[in-house]
């Protein structure tokens, strides 16, 4: 079956599309008798609102981007479904984009930061938390693996995670830098079968 739009309801009362979106949104300037009429027509067809014609109206796109260097069976999943659990509460959507661990694609893919507000996470306070969870449960021979050693992110968690082992004396064995999940994983088997 068809969606109702505010056209088929604006033939079936005799008024223009207009007119109905305004009653819809409950405009002073459409009489209480019409809105009412309105309203039973549009609950008749079962109209719903296309939420992104109203977006668009409000010069809002109510679409939150998010940028993955991959999508893995593991840990991706389970947090791209809570943030989309999150942001439909608020009555947005999610856009997923995937850049396959390509530092290329991913600046294809990221507009200028400048323009748009941005939820990222605090690198050096994430090391130090995870160098200090893992001194706290006793570990003394660290194997660290940072993402691609060309990126900031990467050279701040290193920093930061040093830093907080050196603070607690306690030297990392390793320092691995990868530029993909696969890459680190090799790298790790190779130097746990050398040591």
């Amino acid at each position: 079956m068809k969606r109702a739009t505010i056209k088929d309801i604006g033939l079936l009362v005799g008024v223009n599309p207009s007119t109905v979106s305004r009653a819809l949104r409950n405009h002073q300037d459409i009489s209480v008798e019409l809105k009412q009429k309105i309203r039973e027509v549009a609950e008749q067809l079962k109209y719903v609102p296309n939420e992104t014609a109203v977006n668009l109206r409000n010069r809002e796109s109510k679409i939150i981007g998010l940028i993955i260097p991959s999508i893995t069976m593991f840990f991706t999943p389970s947090v791209i479904n809570g943030i989309s659990e999150k942001l439909q509460i608020g009555g947005y959507k999610l856009m997923v984009l995937c850049s396959q661990e390509s530092i290329e694609q991913e600046i294809e893919k990221t507009v200028k930061q400048d323009l748009f507000d941005e939820v990222i996470i605090d690198n050096a306070n994430a090391a130090s938390q995870c160098a200090e969870y893992l001194l706290s449960k006793g570990c003394k021979n660290i194997l660290a693996v940072y993402g691609n050693q060309n990126l900031g992110i990467s050279k701040e968690r290193e920093k930061a995670f040093t830093s907080a082992c050196q603070k607690n004396k306690i030297t990392v064995a390793k320092n691995i830098f990868a530029e993909s999940s696969n890459d680190a994983k090799l790298s790790t088997i190779e130097y746990l079968l050398e040591n």
